[in-house]
């Protein structure tokens, strides 16, 4: 697997792919620069998509139903997913359907591209979003109204599937598709921060920001964000096992996010 894990997916246009989402081909460029002044980016918050669009139900139906069809036969229904990318999922679905280790590497870059398709021809049900925290919307406008915090959203999903959630419970608006980093491009978390991570910077074109926070509430995808010095907010799309809601959450990196103080000047010094 560590060879799946450290190897970047490029997606070279097959022949026959016009049914593909045309939000599939994403191949790097990020936005240019604002043409109007933007606050500096002193503190970036990278949302696991997860917490905002809990859908494992979805993606684990979604993978299911693609290898069922790339391997021409039943599928057996994949291990849930448990915060792992779509790479990692394909791959680990093709192996408990017998498939050999090399040969599943190889039918991955095939069944990546069969999600996308998959999910644009089924749609998005309400089942599929009910587990949506109400507060979404509200704590990511929030966040976007705080001088010098830029926000991104980082996804183990394909692209194309990432950008139908968001679009499809209205959070599009607060965050730029472009600005983030989705499993159709890597398939380890801590690649996928550190793309997330380089893509807000250069989309406001200042140097890497003071504090980098990311809310998540899978542990691997924590671990893989303080491997690379982030902060970590934990949550969840309700409260369980702990893990505090999103509202919850928001308190907390609110205070993360607040300015430092400056010194009040006072040094009066106690003596005894």
């Amino acid at each position: 697997m560590n060879d799946l894990a450290a190897r970047t997916w490029v997606r070279r246009r097959p022949r026959d792919t016009d049914q593909l989402p045309a939000e599939y081909w994403f191949d790097g460029p990020v936005s240019p620069r604002a043409s109007r002044p933007v606050a500096p980016l002193r503190r970036l918050v990278l949302w696991d998509l997860a917490v905002l669009v809990p859908a494992e139900e979805l993606d684990t139906e979604l993978h299911r139903r693609v290898a069922a069809r790339v391997l021409g036969w039943p599928s057996v229904a994949p291990e849930p997913a448990g915060g792992r990318t779509d790479p990692e999922l394909a791959w680990r679905t093709l192996l408990r359907n017998g498939v050999p280790a090399a040969r599943a590497a190889e039918l991955v870059p095939v069944v990546l591209p069969g999600l996308a398709v998959e999910l644009a021809g089924r749609g998005l049900s309400r089942r599929d979003l009910a587990g949506v925290p109400a507060v979404a919307g509200a704590v990511l406008a929030a966040v976007g109204r705080i001088p010098g915090v830029g926000q991104a959203v980082i996804s183990g999903s394909v692209r194309a599937n990432a950008l139908r959630k968001i679009r499809g419970v209205g959070l599009g608006a607060h965050l730029a598709a472009d600005v983030g980093a989705y499993g159709s491009e890597q398939a380890g978390w801590g690649a996928l921060i550190s793309l997330a991570v380089q893509r807000a910077v250069r989309h406001r074109g200042l140097t890497r920001p003071e504090r980098t926070v990311l809310v998540t509430g899978a542990a691997r995808v924590a671990e893989a964000a303080r491997c690379e010095d982030l902060a970590v907010v934990p949550a969840g799309s309700s409260c369980r096992s702990g893990v505090p809601d999103l509202a919850e959450a928001a308190n907390v990196l609110g205070g993360l996010l607040a300015p430092a103080r400056k010194p009040s000047g006072d040094k009066t010094c106690l003596t005894r």
